[in-house]
């Protein structure tokens, strides 16, 4: 209803805005319409006129051809007359149906010759003619009525002006007794009575009114010719008028149009000029599309810089974004805008469709580097009266408010991680944390050591993607052990970045960048952690130093913990984690870890072996509790995790479970499936050559990547941590009963 009141009222300002050339456009066409009517009326009279005259023209010949047969009778008269005495005449009468006639013959007196008669049936003809059109226009002359003139009926008007009327009347005065004169004679003539006596009676008054008679039509003639020259004056004058005002309406019409234009073409200008101002400063990219998605040629100018374009006008809107919008969201936003003009279907309810909120798109800075720019684009419906005409579409460049986003959100998550990890803290073994804060500083600072290493060759550099996998992936593990979820993810966002890096054979300096940064925030999250376990020693205990894992610690509950107790609750808590991570249940024994007597450096590299391989045992030997069941296993898996003293002055840790084995066959095809080794020659490999690929960087026989399993790392790190203790390994196998690893190393004294 709003719609359409708005509408009538646009419709009243347009007509009130040109009423006044309306108005003139409407008295225009009135007045030239009533001048043509004129015209064409009086152009019918003109020409009625025109007819009565040429009849009344006509009477004054049909007088003067009167006359004339009226003499020609007299000239017959007179030649019979000197004929009479030389031929005697015979009556006869002629064998056809006309009237007798008489034919001349010897010894008759005062009888016509054949000639003659034939010449008075003419003339007689003639007359009958002459006399019945002359008595017909004087009587349609007086009456008015249709009169014959040739082949055309013409109408004449009864005469109206005196002149006009007198001379009828006085020509009717004189046809009366000429007209009986000469209906005798016709009469005599058709009774074959012709008489010369009666022929001389009309010849003798023929001559003496036929220059009356003759006067009188010519009169007639000219009545009538002064009617019609008013007239066709008249005519000429209301031409003139209708000619004049035509013009003086023209240039009136022609003048307030142009002062109406130039009025509104000033406030077009003020308007556009206003309008301009607004598309100039507004911040959002204005534009306006059709149904087509063709942009119109009005746009804002921040839609120009927003875009990076200034060719934009009526081209496509697909056109304008094809390298900001995947083909998908070009489909959409087709569908999105016909929505929008199908007036059956609510705005609002439609606009969570908009395929183009925060579009991502990628620029480059003025330096050619890629950045990320963050575009919000709105539409909305443009209404003409009822009708949708077309729809309005903003453009903001939103990049400023994500990133402020982002940070928040890296706030509020740094927030939680702390109140997280003090959460954790408080929880855990406090000695362990401790010792976990110094080993994370210990391998970050090894993985930004050998960063700066320069590498002189690919070897080089794939041996610094290979070493750095390890750190980090050890240090993901120990995190894992602790529920640390912060720098896991961290960890495995570092991994994702590493992984490609180590296959490649082409690496340079540039490829490492990115690793800097990411390591950068596990720093911040490590140093976070050191903070909060150094005010927590403050609060705790004014100057006393926390025990080591193979000292005692303080359990959640406030229990002290030593020995055994403590690395039993350390490993036993990080196998549940994961084998509830994996869906499956274990059993861990746990014996030896914190009573063996070893240095900082051995303990470091014991537990890093005895993580990974607890985690190896529970992804990829203990089976799930159904299938357990299944085979005739205990539904929870049991793991063994020993250390023990020897008496030659080494030590032995040993992680065993009763898992389904090692899959030698599994890795046979993995190893097949890389594409690195041909069918045959992986075929040839024996036990021994499949478990030395298993613990090379980079393999691993897990189906999916995940936390625990699939980059390809651990096995690499168990190896290169025995080297590091100088120890050996032998592996123990059998399969669906159990698969042992014990690791032999001396003891430093």
């Amino acid at each position: 209803m709003d719609k359409k009141k708005k509408s009538d009222k646009k419709k009243k300002s347009h007509f009130s805005k040109y009423a006044l050339i309306t108005i003139l456009i409407v008295l225009f066409v009135v007045v030239e319409g009533a001048v043509l009517l004129l015209n064409y009326i009086l152009s019918e009279k003109i020409a009625q006129d025109t007819a009565a005259v040429n009849a009344a023209a006509r009477q004054s010949v049909l007088a003067q051809q009167l006359a004339r047969e009226v003499m020609d009778l007299d000239i017959y008269v007179l030649e019979e007359s000197e004929k009479k005495a030389k031929t005697p005449a015979v009556m006869i009468e002629t064998v056809n149906e006309e009237p007798p006639i008489v034919v001349p013959e010897k010894n008759q007196n005062n009888i016509w010759t054949v000639d003659a008669l034939k010449r008075l049936a003419d003339s007689a003809e003639r007359l009958k003619t002459y006399s019945k059109e002359f008595t017909e226009s004087l009587d349609t002359f007086e009456q008015g009525g249709t009169l014959k003139i040739g082949d055309n009926n013409v109408r004449i008007d009864a005469v109206q002006s005196a002149d006009a009327i007198a001379a009828v009347k006085d020509a009717k005065t004189l046809w009366a007794p000429y007209k009986r004169l000469v209906d005798s004679f016709l009469t005599a003539y058709e009774q074959s009575q012709v008489s010369k006596q009666g022929i001389k009676f009309t010849v003798d008054y023929g001559r003496e009114y036929n220059e009356t008679l003759f006067f009188h039509t010519n009169k007639l003639v000219g009545s009538l010719e002064g009617n019609a020259q008013r007239k066709t004056n008249l005519l000429k004058i209301l031409q003139v008028a209708g000619l004049f005002f035509a013009v003086i309406m023209f240039f009136l019409i022609v003048f307030l149009a142009m002062r109406r234009l130039q009025k509104t073409d000033a406030q077009l200008e003020v308007a556009q000029e206003e309008t301009n101002q607004i598309m100039r400063t507004v911040h959002e990219g204005l534009f306006l599309v059709d149904s087509d998605l063709q942009v119109s040629s009005q746009y804002s100018a921040k839609l120009v810089n927003i875009l990076g374009t200034d060719n934009i006008g009526n081209r496509s809107l697909l056109d304008l974004l094809s390298n900001m919008l995947s083909e998908h969201d070009n489909v959409v936003l087709q569908t999105f805008v016909k929505q929008l003009y199908n007036d059956r279907v609510l705005e609002n309810l439609i606009a969570d469709l908009n395929p183009l909120q925060r579009v991502e798109i990628k620029t480059r800075d003025e330096s050619g580097a890629e950045v990320s720019r963050y575009l919000d684009f709105k539409f909305s419906r443009v209404y003409d009266g009822t009708k949708i005409d077309r729809i309005m579409g903003s453009v903001t460049d939103v990049s400023h408010t994500v990133k402020l986003e982002e940070l928040l959100q890296q706030e509020r998550e740094q927030n939680e991680s702390q109140a997280n990890l003090l959460n954790l803290v408080l929880q855990a073994d406090r000695s362990i944390m401790q010792d976990f804060v110094r080993k994370s500083d210990h391998r970050l600072d090894s993985i930004n050591s050998i960063l700066r290493e320069p590498g002189k060759s690919s070897h080089d550099m794939q041996d610094k993607a290979q070493r750095i996998a390890r750190e980090i992936h050890s240090l993901k593990g120990e995190a894992s052990a602790l529920k640390l979820r912060n720098y896991v993810t961290a960890c495995e966002q570092f991994e994702d970045i590493v992984k490609p890096l180590r296959d490649r054979k082409d690496l340079t300096y540039e490829n490492f960048l990115p690793l800097t940064i990411k390591l950068d925030e596990i720093v911040s999250t490590n140093q976070m952690l050191a903070g909060i376990m150094e005010k927590l020693s403050q609060y705790a205990n004014e100057g006393a130093s926390l025990a080591t894992p193979s000292a005692t610690a303080v359990a959640s509950n406030g229990e002290t913990l030593t020995g055994d107790d403590a690395m039993r609750k350390y490993y036993t808590s990080f196998a549940h984690d994961i084998a509830e991570r994996n869906g499956k249940k274990v059993s861990l024994n746990v014996k030896g870890l914190g009573t063996v007597p070893l240095s900082t450096e051995q303990r470091d590299l014991v537990q890093e072996i005895a993580v990974q391989l607890l985690r190896n045992s529970i992804v990829h030997g203990i089976e799930e509790s159904k299938l357990r069941e299944a085979i005739g296993k205990n539904k929870i898996g049991q793991i063994q995790l020993l250390l023990q003293r020897n008496k030659d002055g080494t030590a032995t840790l040993t992680v065993e479970d009763d898992g389904s084995g090692i899959k030698y066959e599994k890795i046979r095809k993995k190893a097949l499936k890389s594409g690195k080794y041909s069918a045959a020659e992986v075929a040839a490999w024996d036990n021994q050559k499949l478990l030395k690929l298993m613990f090379s960087s980079g393999f691993s026989t897990a189906d999916k990547q995940s936390e625990d399993a699939g980059r390809g790392v651990g096995m690499d790190i168990i190896k290169d941590r025995i080297n590091q203790l100088k120890g050996k390994m032998q592996i123990g196998s059998k399969r669906n009963v159990f698969t042992r690893f014990s690791i032999n190393f001396p003891l430093k004294k």
